[in-house]
């Protein structure tokens, strides 16, 4: 297994771990993971009238659920990973979903009296960067593997 693909293996591990941390919390807390955010989705969005609303609180949902999705493809350094990685990019930089590497943020509340927000956006920036570049290079060398010949040559 190459360097890159030892990465790759990381991030799918991340977004499962984050997915794992999600339904842990939850449980921990005596609220059953999904279902009690749907019924808080509905209580809410009913009770301010806004309807709408309901549609883009599901839609945060779901791309919360696709963290499964693109762990356990790039645990299986499948190429549709990284493509759903980089759906999600967005996501986890207005932090609807947790970044890439989502206990990256837990230190700060330790170092410092104040949350440092800056530090904290510069830190989840950067490593959705870093994400973002080794995705990029093992997409790159996943489509410059050449196809084995049968060997039959026409030349």
């Amino acid at each position: 297994m190459k360097n890159i693909e030892k990465i790759i293996l990381a991030w799918g591990i991340f977004d499962l771990s984050a997915v794992a941390w999600y339904m842990g919390w939850n449980i921990y807390y005596g609220k059953l993971p999904i279902a009690h955010d749907v019924q808080r989705i509905i209580e809410n969005t009913t009770s301010l009238g806004m309807h709408s609303l309901m549609y883009v609180a599901f839609f945060g949902l779901l791309i919360y659920v696709s963290l499964l999705v693109s762990g356990f493809f790039l645990i299986k350094r499948k190429k549709a990973g990284g493509i759903i990685g980089y759906f999600q990019t967005p996501f986890r930089l207005m932090m609807i979903i947790p970044p890439s590497i989502f206990f990256i943020l837990w230190p700060l509340k330790y170092l410092f009296e104040k949350p440092q927000i800056l530090i904290g956006i510069s830190l989840v920036v950067l490593s959705e960067i870093c994400k973002l570049v080794t995705v990029i290079k093992w997409h790159k060398d996943f489509n410059s593997v050449e196809p084995v010949s049968s060997g039959n040559s026409n030349g």
